[in-house]
């Protein structure tokens, strides 16, 4: 689900395009702790934080409970995921 170009060193960036057959952006969402990896699909992206392995982290746990509450019942992710994470960022 990555493409790159150059240094195989290099981060890849997640790439929705190749999954679209039959499917369309406002099905699809990425969730990564570096939201540079999603940066040609911002608006399907989910930033979660790094885990560093504590025994308490909860990240998943509460990213599940968003997905169950914001994303399922909605017919295009993208404008859930604007309101929640974008408009902050770009108002």
């Amino acid at each position: 689900m990555s493409s790159q170009q150059g240094d195989p060193s290099k981060s890849l960036i997640k790439n929705l395009d190749i999954l679209l057959s039959g499917r369309t952006l406002a099905d699809l969402l990425i969730v990564d702790n570096r939201s540079g990896m999603y940066c040609d699909h911002v608006f399907n992206g989910i930033p979660i934080s790094d885990y560093q392995g504590e025994p308490k982290d909860r990240a998943l746990y509460l990213l599940k409970d968003y997905l169950m509450r914001r994303i399922l019942p909605v017919e295009d992710v993208r404008q859930s995921i604007k309101e929640d994470f974008l408009d902050a960022v770009f108002t």
